[in-house]
């Protein structure tokens, strides 16, 4: 997409600067939370402006200017001005109005359709801004405050909002209390990152105490003479920044100063879920926060192809003016003294601004090469697109009762030049709905199956089954590189079903189910690792009609969602936290667990709820790929649990104490897994003393209390320390179906020539596998697996073998055309021209018998030989194909992980255009 010349936005930004500026060494907000410091506030925090939100382009007196400029800085409208202007120095036979009237007519279209998107940005601003928000409000005159109705768009840096329940953030805030006793916040950031999981934050544990009797008038309603109990404090923060992973800063208290740290600090976009209200304190806002920050600021736009027309309207320009000029120089040549004049004609010397207005006389004659009409046509069509788009019933979703929308009519026809899509895998592709399928123990060579009340171990009936088959996975040595490495067609691999993912439904099809009764002491461990290694919240609610009791969990992450279900299915019920305990040290929880072993068996038993203390979370992140808690039980034994992709949890620097053998097995089955595309974690776990126990602890809390590059190091190490000398216990696989009509979806685009990248973060083989199921690999295509590459000169030496099979498969399929050509033409000979092969040539009869029965004879032989060479034709190209892909007309498809891409940008060779 071409953009608009910097020039217009340099002159908007002109017309629209803004004299504030932030703090070099950060920002100071002073917290409106008394009457006293009221007026302070306002001038300290009025330098970092309101919280109005502008995502149009124009105000009412700038339109006019800013958008002229930027109509002409299209090639057409400047040049037609440019001819209408030379129209007032020149004499011409032809009517000014004839290009002047279409030229006003395009001008105005634009200008007209930009003035409507714009209202419509305008409208939208102004939903934003004026969404009422309870802000506390302070009366000077009777020294009280209170929380009073606001505009968005006129809350401060260092004001006390409420937001309830599903509505969204108006700013940045740091998060000081929660209705949740226990400080949790859940919220949504689909509107941020894409992210539709639910996510959970925490407030200040000493804001959360502190707040408590305000909290609970503010669910009584009473939102007048509030007294917070919160003395003069101030908020030392970074300067905006885009990076939503970044926020350092310390709430500073008269004789305290607390950290802050980013779990406590949510983003304007964000939606409240799960939470009946919270208060948070402005930090950020409206053009410095986060989602004002990673906005592209509004200017005009233009399409592609609004710049290739502009390119050729330039080429026609210039052979224009060419023209007029040869013309024009021809023109004095011949009129000096016309052919045959007798010898006293006279002819006048022409003076220079004649020849300048001869020039422009033809140049209004000639400019007609370039037609106005093609502009007005144009800027209609874009209309009419645009109103196809909006009006198409194929656009409209009856489920959220919302159609399509153009916020851009000039860039509608865009749409038909996209050449790449990146798609996410989790809810794009799938429906990012989880279910827990199967689990495997590390000392077990089964596979378990859970269902609603019953526990089934699954023997496999051939253990030489295809899906298990290690040789299936097709990796690369980057050490020994050979063709054959890099490609397997998908041909060889387990093809998907139709409407969804392989799952452990389809891999118990074949194998025999045995209900288990008793969980092991194994299983009781894996379990429990499930059962407190997550970032699940339980709420518990009686059912009024049945008076039983009814537990749903809400969790930021679907996967540990359907774990959690899971050990409910299988006799751990995940209660919650036990609130009748209360600390000022958010880490220290108290998690319950109900035990009841007879819900496997269906026989009545005894039902323990058992109590765990979770000292310290060690939080899962793209770079860890893990997470851990450490816990100590009511007996006072202490455990780490640790969960994780099976790439990190088998690193030898975490599960030394694992034997290689079992290591082994759960690559195997993780593998097994993948290749039916469920999605699996690895669980280990470490029993403590308490002393060590208590030295790793103490170490990961100094390790939090530090500050910038050195917090990560000190956390980076201390994590290191406590998920050290542990053991496997288990793999589990949860099954995430396929949204409907995505692979149609797929296969529409494919067939557009759009080439799709689909970015994922699970195995290999599970993205293969999705992949095949969803269409993006359609039957028939050869996957080239691009993954483990350790360096630059590893990875170049791999996409050079790539070419090179390349090279000699598109030279074999060339040479097996050739003959296949050759053999056409041998075939539609006629009887005379047979050799002794088929016939013998010598032998001649005037029998018609004869005749016929060679005529039968000649065809019967042929039409067994055409069998049998296009079937050798077949199997030579299929055993080329393994080894040399990516000839032509043949789809191939690109598996590479993240430290290989990196490496192959990095190196200079182009492979030949594929699928990916």
């Amino acid at each position: 997409m071409n953009e608009v010349s910097p020039r217009p936005m340099k002159l908007k930004k002109f017309l629209w600067r803004n004299s504030n500026k932030d703090e070099s060494n950060g920002r100071t907000i002073l917290v409106n939370s008394i009457p006293s410091l009221s007026q302070e506030a306002r001038v300290n925090n009025g330098k970092f402006g309101n919280n109005e939100i502008i995502s149009s382009h124009y105000k009412w007196w700038n339109f006019l200017p800013i958008n002229l400029f930027e109509q002409f800085h299209v090639v057409a409208n400047f040049f037609f001005l440019l001819i209408s202007i030379l129209y007032f120095f020149g004499e011409t036979p032809i009517n000014p109005v004839t290009t002047i009237a279409p030229l006003v007519t395009v001008i105005g279209i634009s200008m007209a359709k930009d003035a409507i998107d714009d209202i419509k940005r305008h409208r939208v601003d102004n939903t934003f801004n004026r969404i009422q928000f309870m802000v506390l409000t302070h009366d000077s005159k009777d020294n009280t405050s209170s929380f009073v109705q606001r505009n968005s768009q006129d809350i401060h840096c260092g004001d006390i909002v409420i937001c309830y329940d599903n509505s969204s953030l108006p700013c940045d805030m740091l998060i000081l209390a929660s209705s949740n006793l226990n400080g949790k916040v859940f919220i949504t950031t689909d509107n941020l990152d894409g992210e539709s999981s639910i996510k959970t934050t925490n407030a200040l544990a000493f804001t959360q105490n502190l707040f408590t009797p305000t909290v609970k008038k503010i669910e009584n309603d009473q939102l007048y003479n509030i007294d917070l109990g919160l003395e003069r404090s101030t908020i030392i923060c970074q300067n905006p920044c885009e990076d939503l992973k970044a926020f350092e800063g310390s709430l500073n208290l008269p004789h305290e100063s607390i950290p802050l740290a980013l779990n406590s600090v949510v983003y304007r976009g964000a939606r409240l879920c799960h939470t009946t209200f919270m208060l948070g304190v402005a930090v950020y806002t409206g053009k410095d926060t986060k989602l004002s920050l990673n906005s592209k600021p509004g200017f005009r736009k233009f399409s592609s192809s609004a710049g290739r027309f502009n390119t050729i309207l330039l080429c026609f320009m210039g052979a224009m003016f060419l023209l007029t000029f040869i013309i024009t120089i021809l023109h004095f040549i011949f009129n000096e003294k016309p052919y045959g004049s007798p010898w006293y004609y006279f002819t006048p010397v022409a003076t220079p601004w004649r020849r300048v207005q001869q020039y422009l006389t033809l140049l209004f004659i000639i400019n007609y090469l370039i037609p106005i009409s093609i502009m007005v046509t144009m800027e209609l069509q874009q209309l009419v697109l645009a109103l196809y788009i909006t009006k198409d019933v194929e656009f409209y979703d009856p489920g959220s009762n919302e159609k399509a929308q153009v916020n851009a009519t000039n860039l509608a026809d865009e749409l038909g030049q996209i050449e790449f899509l990146f798609s996410d895998k989790t809810g794009t592709l799938t429906q990012n709905k989880m279910i827990f399928k199967s689990y495997s123990l590390a000392n077990d060579h089964h596979i378990y199956s859970v269902e609603e009340g019953a526990l089934f171990m699954i023997r496999s009936s051939n253990k030489a089954s295809t899906i298990s088959d290690p040789t299936k996975k097709s990796s690369i040595n980057f050490l020994n590189v050979n063709a054959t490495n890099y490609f397997s067609s998908s041909e060889d691999e387990d093809e998907s079903a139709e409407d969804g993912l392989g799952s452990s439904d389809d891999l118990s099809s074949q194998m025999a189910k045995k209900r288990i009764y008793r969980l092991s002491k194994e299983a009781e461990q894996f379990w429990t690792n499930v059962v407190l290694n997550h970032s699940v919240e339980a709420k518990t609610s009686i059912n009024e009609d049945t008076l039983e009791e009814f537990i749903s969990y809400n969790a930021a992450s679907p996967d540990e969602k359907a774990l959690v279900d899971a050990a409910a299915k299988v006799g751990l019920t995940y209660i919650g936290l036990d609130n009748t305990v209360r600390s000022k040290d958010t880490d220290y929880n108290i998690h319950m667990v109900r035990f009841n072993p007879g819900i496997l068996s269906g026989k009545p038993s005894k039902v323990k709820t058992r109590k765990f203390r979770v000292d310290a979370v060690i939080e899962f992140n793209s770079v860890r790929k893990r997470m851990s808690v450490m816990v100590r039980d009511e007996e006072g034994r202490c455990f780490v649990y640790t969960k994780g992709a099976e790439v990190t949890m088998l690193d030898p620097r975490r599960c030394d104490k694992t034997p290689s053998h079992i290591k082994d097995e759960i690559i195997h089955k993780v593998t097994e897994f993948a290749l039916t595309g469920l999605r699996t974690l690895v669980f280990a776990m470490r029993e403590l003393d308490s002393d060590t126990y208590d030295s790793l602890l103490k170490k990961y809390k100094y390790a939090q209390c530090q500050l910038g590059i050195e917090r990560a190091r000190a956390m980076e190490e201390a994590s290191a320390e406590i998920e050290s000398n542990m053991s496997l216990i288990g793999v589990s696989a949860v099954e995430d179906k396929l949204q409907p009509g995505v692979k149609q979806c797929l296969q529409s685009l494919i067939s557009a020539g759009i080439q799709i990248w689909v970015l994922t973060g699970d195995k290999e083989e599970t993205a293969v596998q999705v992949s095949q199921s969803t269409g993006h690999f359609p039957p028939g295509t050869t996957l080239i697996r691009l993954t483990n590459g350790q360096s630059v000169e590893d990875v170049g030496r791999a996409i050079y073998v790539q070419q090179e099979g390349m090279k000699a498969r598109l030279e074999v399929k060339k040479g097996w055309s050739r003959f296949k050509r050759f053999f056409r033409k041998r075939v539609t000979l006629d009887a005379s021209g047979l050799d002794s092969d088929g016939f013998d040539s010598d032998t001649s009869t005037d029998s018609d018998d004869v005749e016929a029965e060679i005529q039968q004879t000649k065809g019967s032989f042929f039409s067994r030989f055409n069998r049998r060479f296009r079937s050798a034709v077949a199997d030579g190209l299929r055993r080329h194909r393994r080894k040399n892909p990516g000839g032509a007309n043949e789809p191939v498809g690109l598996v590479i992980d993240g430290t290989t891409l990196r490496y192959a940008i990095s190196v200079s060779i182009t492979l030949f255009q594929i699928f990916c």
